[in-house]
């Protein structure tokens, strides 16, 4: 799942209860650069400020989840949860 590679894309498609979500996630040396999210979820509000939040931070689940816990995951992801946001972007 951890690339040593200087600068790797990671897609990818979960479908959940609340919707489906994809994450396209730019990481390198290991640190987030960029996030899209995409899907037919309920969102209330824009995710820019997530997006701009997520930037520069360590590609680790519980690193990605700190900064989750700290937004309004059901304003931003409609009925998705931030366990399945994280479970999307890692794969798990």
């Amino acid at each position: 799942l951890y690339s040593s590679a200087a600068s790797d894309v990671y897609k990818r498609q979960r479908y959940w209860d609340g919707g489906c979500l994809e994450a396209n996630v730019s990481i390198a040396n290991g640190v987030i650069t960029d996030v899209r999210f995409f899907g037919d979820f309920l969102s209330v509000c824009g995710l820019e400020e997530l997006v701009e939040r997520l930037k520069g931070v360590t590609f680790h689940p519980e690193d990605v989840r700190a900064v989750l816990n700290d937004s309004p995951v059901g304003e931003l992801f409609g009925g998705i949860t931030a366990d399945e946001v994280t479970a999307t972007i890692f794969d798990l």
